[in-house]
C-alpha cells in the first residue's frame, strides 16, 4: 500500500469492525490496522472509483497484460470458481479502499512478485461505475 490512507464508506467501516466478533487472528489484524487508519467517509462522499465491499475490480498484471476480476466479499460470500474473494485474503486487504490506476506489487503463488494495476471498478450495489 501508499503511505495514504484507504477510504472507507460508513457502512463499510461498520461492518468490516463487526468480522472481528467472527474471525479473530492475524488476517483480520492486518485488516482491522488497515481500517483504523482508513479514511471514513458518507456514501455519498465516497469517490466512484474507489474499490469498497461488494464491488467488482478489474485488475491488470502489468507486463503480462493478463486481466482479472474480482470482487471483494465478506468471508461467508467468497467462492473461488465466481471470483469473489474474501476480504481477509491478502489480495483483498491490499485492494479495499485503493482506486483507479493505483497500483499495488503482489506476490504470486509462483514466488515472483509483479505490479498489479487497478483498471476499473464496478459496484454490484448503487450504481457506481469507472473504467478506465
Amino acid at each position: 500500500m501508499s503511505g495514504n490512507p484507504i477510504i472507507l464508506s460508513q457502512k463499510d467501516y461498520s461492518k468490516l469492525k463487526k468480522i472481528k466478533c467472527f474471525h479473530p487472528g492475524s488476517d483480520y489484524k492486518k485488516l482491522e490496522d488497515e481500517i483504523e487508519h482508513a479514511k471514513i467517509v458518507s456514501e455519498w462522499e465516497l469517490p466512484n472509483d474507489v474499490v469498497t465491499m461488494n464491488s467488482q475490480i478489474i485488475l491488470l498484471i502489468e507486463g503480462e497484460n493478463k486481466k482479472i476480476n474480482v470482487t471483494i466479499v465478506y468471508p461467508c460470500d467468497a467462492d473461488f470458481l465466481q471470483n469473489k474473494i474474501s476480504v481477509l485474503s491478502p489480495l483483498a486487504m491490499m485492494l479495499l479502499g485503493l482506486k483507479v490506476n493505483d497500483v499495488i506489487d503482489w506476490t504470486f503463488p509462483d514466488g515472483t512478485t509483479k505490479p498489479v494495476k487497478i483498471l476499473g471498478v464496478r459496484a454490484t450495489e448503487g450504481v457506481k461505475v469507472v473504467v478506465h
